[in-house]
């Protein structure tokens, strides 16, 4: 009987504060040592694309071909600038231009700055391996999964760690898709998978008049457009089963539309909450709607979509549409 041990190194995924979004975080700590905790916040909240351009490049460029050889290291100069405004400079600096900005927004990430990156992260992942290799006799492999396990530094490292004790050391060829690839031939077993817990609320757009204390600047006619959800972050999802709700329609419309979004955050109330994720959208033939017809929405969590099906109530015409899940919302994530 063989015994291996798999060592997921995505990017938050260790047993501790060791994936590689905590390389990219010691990475922002440091530039925010030379801009500032203004200028970091601005750029974090106001220009989110230039965050994160920063942090791509910093990843494309500098964390994955990073070796941990000095010798062959070519220091990569970065300016922060390079995407950035006269207005944000200013609201960040008081400069008003950017060529009077201090060097600090331009820099070399020299080798011994990189490894200190790295190391602290890579210390703790070796930590959980020598604790799960204490306890196991005879350990016939390691198998390295996740994006970190991409790394060149962390494989040297973790081989250095284990020379003598281990015979195998394995990375598959995409380590980043392993455990996505697993999930999803697990998941799709109908006869090992009977029930899911969803980790996004499930809703769709609805309306209801508008009252005192509802915010003035949502009053439209007289009514207030709200999240109603029918599927909550939380729920046990079996296998067949499905969440109901009934809405009615506005009087007097020939088609409704019926915007299917989903989110994390517990209590949304809108539907334009920046948590707020839009799947898509089930189109409803109305007939004769003068009073506003009663619609039952159903949905039905399958393998590798979320079906929405309307019900009118008054005549039991049905709509159904399927929305894919993005990655995120695949099986094991949804």
């Amino acid at each position: 009987k063989s015994t291996y041990m798999v060592v997921d190194c995505g990017g938050e995924s260790s047993g501790a504060l060791c994936g590689s979004t905590f390389v990219d975080q010691r990475f922002v700590s440091f530039v925010k040592t030379l801009i500032g905790d203004t200028a970091m916040e601005l750029l974090k909240v106001n220009h989110p694309s230039q965050y994160h351009f920063m942090i791509q490049e910093f990843c494309s460029n500098v964390k994955i071909p990073f070796t941990g050889e000095k010798a062959s290291y070519k220091p990569y100069q970065f300016s922060i600038l390079r995407r950035t405004s006269d207005e944000f400079v200013y609201q960040a600096t008081g400069v008003e231009r950017l060529h009077t900005i201090s060097d600090k927004w331009s820099f070399k990430l020299e080798f011994d700055t990189v490894l200190s990156f790295f190391d602290p992260v890579i210390d703790e992942i070796i930590e959980l391996i020598e604790a799960q290799l204490s306890s196991v006799v005879d350990l016939s492999a390691i198998f390295l999964v996740g994006g970190f396990s991409e790394s060149l530094y962390l494989q040297k490292r973790i081989k250095r760690a284990i020379k003598g004790r281990v015979d195998n050391f394995i990375v598959p060829i995409s380590p980043e898709l392993s455990i996505l690839n697993g999930a999803c031939k697990y998941g799709l077993n109908m006869n090992v998978v009977q029930s899911r817990i969803l980790k996004w609320t499930y809703g769709v757009k609805n309306h209801r008049d508008w009252k005192q204390g509802d915010p003035p600047s949502r009053n439209t006619r007289g009514l207030i457009y709200v999240f109603q959800s029918i599927a909550t972050k939380g729920d046990e999802v079996f296998m067949e089963q499905k969440f109901r709700h009934k809405i009615f329609s506005i009087p007097g419309q020939d088609i409704m539309d019926i915007e299917i979004y989903c989110t994390k955050k517990n209590g949304a109330v809108y539907c334009d909450e920046p948590e707020m994720v839009y799947l898509g959208e089930v189109n409803v033939q109305l007939f004769d709607n003068s009073l506003g017809i009663p619609l039952c929405i159903s949905m039905h969590f399958g393998q590798m979509e979320l079906i929405a099906t309307v019900t009118n109530e008054e005549n039991g015409y049905m709509y159904k549409k399927a929305f894919q899940f993005y990655v995120e919302f695949f099986p094991y994530y949804i």
